[in-house]
């Protein structure tokens, strides 16, 4: 199986996790019994399952909860689960790998129970081998500081509290840690000084016309959350990185949000900073960095 595809699959399996914790709180506040959930263990390559891989559950740290479980000769493990939880794979000659592993009745996602168990690829090592997960838009803005509900109030309270937008993603951060590479796009321009208010809404109408919204911005606390997560990678186009100003743009990329966290913002600079243009991850972010467009300024 062409590398380029393997890629696809771990972006596409990422898609799969980030629906299951939008339904589901991961691993804590479920009050669902738990259940046993099957995990077909298979080879990314041939398809074929893989007894004897082992599941091991993970604590929110990304740490082993306990003895972990083995796949019998069919390649399924089965593994009690009350909310979606993050196991990690691993077997002799493969890539381990961390995976989000749902509750049967429940779906995928919310939808009809499965009737049958969840397919997970783990990839053969070799000397080229490297694992790539690329994520989604973050954006730590105006949303985050507003209270959930009258009696829960908002995910964050201070923009320089660096504590507290790390703990925003502590859930997924075992998943994105476990690559070599990980990715993700920043939502808007990283400052000092962010705007906290309720971001405006704009009608279906304006959008259309072409109208903006008001600006977004966020934390340069932002920056330390990601490289906490283990993101080594972020790519800056998006349509509000100029929210800000050039002054914004200034402190997001060379200003020292990124660069002080270790952060890479996605340019050719990345494939020569991080791998080498002819690494095999040299050469597959290059084409990620290709396909976004509009990336800017690297860090090395």
């Amino acid at each position: 199986m062409p590398k380029p595809l393997i890629y696809l699959g771990l972006l596409l399996g990422l898609g799969l996790v980030v629906e299951l914790l939008w339904h589901v709180p991961l691993q804590q506040g479920g009050q669902a019994p738990p259940v046993q959930a099957g995990v077909l263990v298979v080879d990314a390559l041939t398809g074929d399952p893989v007894p004897g891989a082992r599941l091991a559950r993970l604590d929110a740290r990304g740490g082993d909860l306990g003895t972990p479980l083995e796949a019998d000769d069919s390649g399924v493990v089965d593994v009690s689960v009350a909310t979606p939880r993050l196991v990690r794979l691993t077997a002799e000659g493969y890539v381990p790998q961390v995976v989000a592993v749902g509750r049967p009745d429940d779906g995928v996602a919310g939808g009809p129970p499965l009737d049958r168990p969840q397919v997970v690829t783990i990839s053969p090592t070799s000397a080229t081998s490297v694992s790539l997960r690329v994520a989604g838009q973050v954006m730590m803005g105006g949303g985050l500081f507003q209270p959930i509900s009258s009696s829960v109030g908002p995910v964050l309270d201070d923009p320089a509290d660096a504590a507290a937008h790390a703990a925003v993603l502590t859930a997924v951060g075992p998943l994105l840690a476990d690559a070599d590479l990980s990715l993700a796009t920043i939502g808007a321009p990283l400052v000092s000084d962010p705007d906290t208010s309720a971001p405006d809404p704009v009608s279906p109408g304006s959008a259309a016309a072409g109208e903006g919204s008001a600006p977004v911005t966020a934390s340069t606390a932002t920056a330390g959350a990601l490289a906490d997560a283990g993101i080594d990678v972020v790519s800056l186009a998006n349509s509000h990185l100029g929210d800000a100003g050039s002054d914004g743009v200034d402190q997001t990329v060379t200003g020292g949000a990124l660069e002080e966290t270790g952060v890479t913002a996605v340019t050719e600079g990345v494939v020569n900073g991080v791998a080498g243009p002819e690494s095999a991850v040299g050469k597959t972010v290059d084409g990620v960095a290709g396909t976004v467009g509009g990336l800017l300024n690297p860090k090395r």
